[in-house]
C-alpha cells in the first residue's frame, strides 16, 4: 500500500500524532482544520488510504515576500511577489527517516508548480524553524536568503525543470 497525500479531514486521528515538537503537534490537533475551513491555508496529511493514522503533515498557503531580500543576481522586482509558503511540516516520530518528509515536500513542490501555471507563483518559500530544518530543505535544492538564513526558497522554474529532467525520454 502506498502512502498518499490528502487534505486533512475529520477521519484523520490528529490526537495520535506526535512529531516531538509540541508547537507542531498543537497546530495539527487544535488549529489546522479551523484554519483550512477558513481558507487561511490547506493542511495535507500523509496517510495510507482508508487509515486514520497521520504519518506527517504540512500546511501551505499563498503569500507575498519582499524580493529585496532575495539574491540581487536574480534581478527580481523590488516589491513583494507571489509565493506558495510552507508554514509547517512535520513527521510523526514513528515515521521519521522513512521518506515521509521527502514525499510531503515533493507534493508541496508539485502543488506550487501546478499553481504557478494557473495563477503565477515565483517560488515555494519556507521559514525554517532551525538549522536542522533548514538542512532538510537545502538537500532538495532550496536556497537561503542572504540576510535571513532560515528563510529558504525554491523557484517554480527550477521545480518545473527538475520535473522535465526526471521524465524518461
Amino acid at each position: 500500500m502506498t502512502l498518499c497525500m490528502t487534505s486533512l479531514a475529520a477521519q484523520h486521528d490528529r490526537l495520535d500524532f506526535d512529531c516531538g515538537e509540541p508547537a507542531l503537534n498543537t497546530f495539527l490537533q487544535r488549529l489546522a482544520r479551523q484554519q483550512s475551513d477558513r481558507d487561511f491555508n490547506r493542511t495535507y496529511v500523509a496517510a495510507f488510504p482508508g487509515e486514520s493514522r497521520i504519518h506527517g503533515f504540512y500546511a501551505v498557503s499563498a503569500a507575498n515576500v519582499h524580493f529585496e531580500n532575495f539574491p540581487k543576481a536574480l534581478n527580481l522586482p523590488r516589491y513583494p511577489g507571489p509565493v506558495a509558503r510552507i508554514g509547517r511540516l512535520a513527521v510523526d516520530q514513528r515515521s521519521q527517516v522513512k521518506g515521509v518528509g521527502m514525499a510531503m515536500l515533493q507534493h508541496a513542490m508539485n502543488l506550487a508548480e501546478s499553481l504557478s501555471q494557473l495563477i503565477g507563483l515565483y517560488a515555494l518559500f519556507v521559514e525554517a524553524k532551525n538549522e536542522t530544518a533548514a538542512a532538510f530543505y537545502l538537500r532538495y535544492g532550496f536556497e537561503r536568503l542572504p540576510d535571513h538564513p532560515l528563510n529558504l526558497f525554491l523557484t517554480t522554474d527550477l521545480i518545473r525543470r527538475a520535473r522535465v529532467a526526471s521524465v524518461p525520454h
